[in-house]
C-alpha cells in the first residue's frame, strides 16, 4: 500500500505551473504515479490507476478538480465469473484478467470518499470499466455502478462521470468556477 514515506517530487516548476509526481498504490504495475499541476491558485489533481491511498489524499488536498480512475466492481467480477464459468484456456484467462484488475483500481464510491477526504471541489470520475461508449450504457452504468445518488455526506463537492470528448476549464482567481464543455460532439 501507499505511505507517506513515498512523497511526490516537483517534475516541472516553470512560468508558474508546478506539476508534482506522486506515487499511487497500483500493484502489480510499479510504478503508477498520480499528478498535481497547480497554476495562479487553481489545481488539478490525476489520480493516475490506483485504489484508495494517503498519497493521493495528501496531494489532492483542497484540489479545485480531481480526476480519479473507478471501475465498477460488481460488473468486472461478473465478468471475471462468466468467463471463468467457460471452462476454457481463454475463458480462464479473460476471467483471472478481469478478476485481477479488482485489486488495484477504485471503483466510484472509493473515488467520491477520497474526494470527500481530500476537500475536493469538482471530482471526475475516468477511465470507467466497463466504457460508457453510448447513451444506453451510460444510464445502466450510472444505475449499476451506485453513483446515482451516491454521495459522503461530510463532502460539499460534486461529481461526474467522464466521457470521451470532455473539457474542464478553470477560471483565474477569484473565480472558483470551473467550466464544462465538449472538444468533440458526445
Amino acid at each position: 500500500h501507499c505511505t507517506l514515506e513515498s512523497r511526490g517530487k516537483v517534475v516541472l516548476d516553470r512560468n508558474g505551473v508546478q506539476v508534482t509526481a506522486f506515487l499511487v498504490h497500483h500493484e502489480p504495475a510499479r510504478p503508477a504515479y498520480g499528478y498535481r499541476v497547480d497554476y495562479k491558485g487553481r489545481s488539478v489533481t490525476i489520480s493516475g490507476d490506483t485504489v484508495p491511498c494517503e498519497e493521493l489524499i495528501h496531494y489532492a488536498k483542497d484540489t479545485d478538480l480531481l480526476v480519479h480512475d473507478a471501475i465498477n466492481h460488481e460488473v468486472v467480477q461478473y465478468l471475471s465469473d462468466l468467463y471463468k464459468a467457460r471452462g476454457d484456456r481463454f475463458g480462464d484467462r479473460l476471467g483471472h484478467m478481469f478478476g485481477d484488475i479488482l485489486d488495484y483500481h477504485s471503483n466510484p464510491n472509493q473515488a467520491i470518499n477520497n474526494a470527500a477526504d481530500a476537500n475536493v471541489t469538482l471530482l471526475v470520475l475516468t477511465h470507467m470499466v466497463p466504457p460508457r461508449r453510448n447513451a444506453v450504457i451510460r444510464r445502466f452504468s450510472r444505475i449499476g455502478w451506485g453513483t446515482k445518488g451516491a454521495r459522503n455526506a461530510h463532502w460539499k463537492g460534486e461529481f461526474v462521470e467522464a466521457d470521451d470528448g470532455m473539457l474542464w476549464t478553470l477560471k483565474p482567481l477569484p473565480s472558483k468556477e470551473i467550466d464544462q464543455s465538449y472538444v468533440v460532439n458526445n
